[in-house]
């Protein structure tokens, strides 16, 4: 049995890379080929003048949606041609703003070529007895994992931010000694929790601005939240009306709910909207987080019909007009496009449906063709104004697929060869910032 057996974890964090296998030279070798050497993506480094070299970069998913980056670092590579091994000695470095916690152990496996075993490993295949354990949070990816076990060298159960654990000696059976690769997976606990920005949405049914214990959570929509250097984050409220965002640094935050209808008028509350929030620094110079930015929804409101989803097409504009429609103003909200139009008809009722022509042209920022389409032709005199919303969303994730995080401009077509550009769009994420002016 191994030294240390690590306590039983609720949920212990797991990650794996498989693309990439890592690699060790002997050094006996004296030289290495290219067919052996690191892959040089990823931080990949190989150093053999100094005998210290990153093994691997490996992401683990953390809390809030930020990842958790955790270093393997080797050194003192060295090979033994009595005992035909090779050993080098390993330790976790994290590169996070987060602590880890325990348990922390290291996978081994896809070794190659297969002869080339770990010797001194905590955890392996269910070959020698020494292996067996009972802990239930341990788990390797596949029956062929071999796992070195880094939880008794956490101070206190954890591996601090920045910090490094002391090495650990890797010893491997390797007979011809040569070079060998293996890839490496990570099992570790939940991150332990940072700062946070956070509140409650309710419906405020008393309308005083305040939660009460019998007032419900209010979870059909989300909460929007620009940090001090610019960077928007979205929280989407729980079950219980909760909401929460980490925060990196002191400073002044600004939280703006939204509802998920993403509907053009303005949600009624009883609270400030936006909220502006300063986090401080503690004694450490770390943000102390804040839990009290509370969302009152006024009591009565409910969210308006959810307008339709823009739609693709390859027809340019000219082919898709079926009534004329004049444009007097328009807004966005995220990924929410407002249009304010008029039209004579012999009713107000009348439907619109938001096509997009092609794809993005290629200009700085790129432009999305986009066609205001008038599905209602009436033969009557009467005129009619209505505001008629768009989801973007659909647009924007494509949009994301193709430039990543940036700003946009729709252009907007209408009948009789109208043409307007809207509004610059900047689109950091499913959930992206207002239009700015």
């Amino acid at each position: 049995m191994p030294a240390h057996v690590p306590s039983p974890r609720r949920r212990p964090a797991f990650t794996r890379f498989t693309a990439v296998a890592l690699v060790v030279i002997a050094l006996l070798l004296g030289a290495c080929s290219d067919s052996v050497s690191p892959p040089a993506d990823n931080g990949n480094q190989l150093d053999p003048a100094n005998g210290t070299f990153t093994l691997k970069d490996i992401s683990l998913p953390g809390t809030g949606g930020a990842d958790m980056l955790l270093r393997l670092e080797g050194s003192d590579l060295q090979s033994d041609p009595a005992t035909g091994t090779v050993s080098l000695s390993v330790q976790v470095r994290n590169l996070s703003d987060r602590d880890v916690t325990a348990p922390l152990v290291v996978w081994l496996r896809d070794l190659r070529p297969a002869d080339v075993v770990p010797l001194n490993a905590d955890f392996g295949p269910p070959l020698p007895d020494k292996f067996a354990t009972t802990d239930t949070t341990i788990v390797p990816p596949d029956a062929s994992a071999w796992g070195f076990d880094y939880t008794g060298l956490l101070d206190g159960g954890r591996l601090p931010a920045g910090d490094v654990t002391a090495a650990k000696t890797w010893i491997f059976s390797d007979a011809s000694l040569g070079a060998f690769s293996f890839s490496a997976d990570i099992t570790c606990g939940d991150p332990a929790p940072g700062a946070q920005l956070g509140g409650l949405c309710f419906v405020d049914t008393d309308g005083d601005g305040a939660a009460d214990p019998d007032e419900p959570p209010f979870f059909a929509g989300g909460v929007q939240v620009t940090g001090p250097d610019g960077t928007v984050t979205w929280a989407m409220p729980g079950p219980d009306g909760r909401w929460t965002v980490d925060v990196a640094v002191p400073g002044l935050y600004e939280a703006f709910f939204m509802s998920l209808s993403m509907s053009p008028l303005p949600v009624e509350l009883t609270t400030p909207n936006p909220l502006s929030v300063v986090i401080p620094a503690g004694p450490d110079g770390e943000p102390q987080g804040w839990l009290g930015a509370d969302f009152g929804i006024a009591r009565g409101w409910t969210p308006p019909p959810a307008p339709g989803a823009i739609q693709f097409t390859d027809r340019r504009p000219g082919q898709l007009h079926v009534a004329p429609w004049t444009l007097l103003g328009s807004d966005q909200w995220g990924p929410l496009l407002s249009l304010q139009v008029g039209y004579s008809g012999c009713g107000p009722d009348h439907a619109f449906s938001l096509w997009m022509s092609g794809g993005f042209q290629e200009t700085s920022p790129p432009r999305a063709v986009v066609t205001l389409v008038h599905e209602t032709q009436e033969m009557c005199d009467a005129y009619f104004t209505q505001n008629v919303g768009f989801d973007l969303l659909p647009l924007y994730e494509r949009y994301l697929q193709q430039y990543g995080p940036g700003r946009l401009v729709l252009v907007l077509n209408g009948p009789d060869g109208f043409t307007q550009e809207l509004p610059v769009a900047v689109v950091d994420s499913i959930y992206p910032m207002k239009s700015m002016r």
